[in-house]
């Protein structure tokens, strides 16, 4: 008996700007992934342009302007810079909007990445000692570090409502920034995804085969991009 096997193709949340920057996954190009199908009716509206965060590395033989190390995840002041884009989104502000509706929460925010390359990373790939997550913390956005067996956590994440409504009834109850490995948080959404390249990325001067795919597609509107500058 043959098997069908039907390919849901069509991008359902992440707008247009988005869509194109994830096309550009080696993955999708060469056919790895099915690439995405236009649905009949064309958005509205184009969304927000993607963001960029520019990372002065080792190799940078120019002013560094103040950043560190090979990768995003070791450079505070990569995290000093995104922290003030998330403060210009206005994510956590509360603008005292009618019916306490206010804007986006830190709950919104997904901080995505992929740490399996970095071999000096201890403890099993924990986010905690990043200085990328310091330089967040030093502009008072708070975190929420969720490492990749920690199931308990993922379930919490996948439960986590984000409407108007059910934000300004949770709104300074658990409030942080979600940062985890890109594979950790598959099939999940939030409105604003900072994507920090990784390793491969670096080296090649392109995002990676899964970075694309699997951090920026998780964005519903927004996506900040932290990337090297090329010496």
């Amino acid at each position: 008996m043959e098997r069908y096997v039907r390919k849901l193709t069509q991008p359902l949340r992440s707008p247009p700007a988005v869509v194109r920057e994830v096309e550009q996954a080696d993955d999708m190009k060469d056919g790895t992934v099915p690439a995405y199908t236009r649905p009949p009716v064309s958005a509205p509206c184009d969304g927000p342009p993607v963001l960029t965060v520019g990372h002065y590395d080792d190799d940078y033989r120019g002013d560094r302007q103040g950043h560190e190390g090979d990768f995003t995840w070791r450079c505070a002041r990569c995290g000093e810079l995104v922290a003030d884009m998330l403060r210009d989104l206005r994510v956590g502000c509360d603008d005292n909007a009618p019916h306490g509706q206010g804007g986006l929460t830190y709950s919104d925010v997904f901080v995505l990445g992929d740490m399996y390359c970095d071999t000096d990373t201890p403890d099993d790939h924990d986010w905690s000692p990043a200085p990328f997550i310091r330089g967040l913390e030093s502009r008072g956005v708070p975190t929420r570090k969720v490492a990749h067996n920690d199931t308990a956590a993922v379930r919490q994440l996948a439960e986590m409502t984000s409407g108007p409504t059910q934000r300004a009834a949770g709104r300074g109850r658990d409030e942080a920034v979600t940062v985890a490995n890109e594979d950790t948080v598959w099939g999940l959404e939030r409105h604003v995804v900072v994507y920090l390249d990784s390793m491969y990325s670096e080296s090649v001067g392109s995002a990676d085969r899964t970075g694309r795919l699997r951090s920026m597609s998780r964005s519903t509107a927004q996506v900040i991009w932290v990337k090297k500058v090329r010496t």
